[in-house]
């Protein structure tokens, strides 16, 4: 189940305004959202409950910015079940993807998390951009002779190299069973929380 808070200041939230903003004001596919959700749960085998917390303000922003010590481009970020995002009157002009495809790849990383434990900063990332569907804005290029268990988020083209190296892997092996491989066996994880924002990200 996905539960939406708007957040009214770094601590309290209404719950009863959020999809009213995000269908009202900004037009938000939140059935569609929904629709992923309940993808995400059947390709995870994991029903895990999410909340969406939604930040309208800089203000609030600014706050879970320093706490979290996020780079200016991030728009969303996500840790154990929760999501935070900003409304989408205050991305930047260069943020990568809709508020629904950004919504859903920071779904996906908590479900990586909680599904999986963890797994390699490119893999997670990888499963994040096609499972958002959000392979359309990054580039096709060659992985060969790359160390990619060595990538962080300082990678140059860390994003295109993922997806990149996940659209190999899924000429061979359908989706649900590479996650299954870091569900039986996961490794060590590269990051404590998941961003999205950005061009350069």
């Amino acid at each position: 189940m996905l539960n939406f808070h708007l957040m009214i200041n770094e601590t309290d939230c209404s719950d009863e305004d959020c999809c009213a903003l995000l269908q009202g004001k900004f037009q938000c596919d939140l059935n569609h959202v929904q629709m992923k959700y309940a993808f995400l749960v059947n390709v995870f085998q994991k029903n895990q409950d999410l909340g969406i917390y939604v930040v309208d303000t800089l203000g609030i922003w600014k706050v879970f910015s320093k706490k979290f010590e996020l780079p200016s481009w991030v728009c969303a970020f996500s840790f154990d079940n929760k999501v935070v995002i900003k409304t989408p009157d205050l991305w930047h002009v260069n943020n990568v993807g809709t508020f629904e495809e950004t919504l859903v790849h920071e779904m996906v990383h908590c479900l990586v998390s909680v599904a999986c434990g963890s797994m390699p900063l490119w893999l997670e990332e990888g499963l994040a951009i096609h499972l958002s569907e959000q392979d359309k804005y990054y580039e096709t290029i060659s992985t060969q002779g790359l160390d990619m268990n060595s990538l962080d988020y300082n990678a140059v083209s860390l994003y295109d190299l993922s997806i990149s190296r996940l659209s190999e892997m899924l000429k061979t092996k359908d989706i649900s069973l590479i996650i299954r491989d870091y569900i039986l066996g996961g490794v060590e994880s590269e990051t404590k929380y998941s961003k999205s924002g950005g061009s350069g990200y």
